[in-house]
């Protein structure tokens, strides 16, 4: 087996969560995904052939073109094109362009539930969109109201939380919550109300570092957001959290 692996030239062969991977030869490498592309790639070893035609992924080393090879070897240069879920890279030598397809989701609204059981709207137009607040200074420009709405008149509630470290310590902390929704369309339509998606989801704060990095340099997670099912209150989303997630 040893010396067949060696004839092909295989290098090593890495599985990625949940179900792609990574192989490598001394001439070629392979990965998981979906998509279309051709295109010649210069990288820091030397030229490259891409070629994805639905599936696999796959560089072909062209060792012959070395000749080529030129300063700054850094530099990652390419002539082709790729088809992305929702783009199209356009690329030739350190130029590109990106054209996005009609399907592309942009952000079009973030909302926020306040105290009085309202919504206040955070839209493209990046004004917010709710009449009992200043929204800009005397010269119509913005001050950060967005923010200052959050702190001072969003919907919040605090309950404390646990979090087991690996060593078996238990992380004694308080979770401020608040409620955000975020709404994405299509980007070439997105002045229709359809086809769109809203993501509703709690936005937790903490008074204290949480998981294996509190403490250290980096440092742990004072804030994240997790997601609402439907119907679920606040608490129980912060509940499923502590059980699920890590940090």
């Amino acid at each position: 087996m040893n010396a067949i692996a060696a004839a092909l030239g295989y290098r090593w062969y890495e599985r990625r969560y949940p179900r792609g991977f990574e192989m490598r030869f001394s001439w070629a490498e392979f990965s998981s995904g979906w998509g279309f592309a051709g295109s010649l790639c210069l990288f820091e070893e030397g030229y490259s052939l891409h070629v994805h035609l639905g599936w696999p992924n796959i560089f072909i080393k062209l060792p012959f073109l070395r000749r080529w090879h030129r300063e700054p070897h850094e530099m990652m240069e390419s002539w082709g094109l790729s088809l992305f879920t929702s783009d199209v890279h356009l690329n030739w030598g350190r130029r590109g362009k990106i054209i996005d397809l009609p399907w592309k989701a942009t952000w079009v609204r973030t909302s926020l539930l306040l105290a009085d059981g309202t919504w206040v709207h955070e839209t493209r137009m990046r004004r917010c969109q709710f009449p009992n607040y200043p929204l800009t200074d005397s010269r119509r420009q913005p001050h950060g109201t967005w923010f200052k709405i959050k702190e001072e008149h969003a919907w919040s509630e605090t309950w404390p939380y646990k979090y087991m470290l690996r060593s078996g310590e238990v992380q004694q902390r308080n979770a401020t919550l608040r409620v955000e929704e975020r709404e994405w369309r299509w980007k070439w339509v997105a002045w229709l109300p359809f086809p769109r998606g809203i993501q509703r989801s709690i936005d937790v704060r903490f008074d204290d570092e949480v998981g294996e990095r509190s403490g250290s340099w980096k440092g742990g997670c004072v804030g994240c957001g997790y997601d609402l099912r439907p119907h679920e209150m606040p608490v129980d989303a912060l509940r499923r959290m502590e059980a699920e997630r890590k940090f």
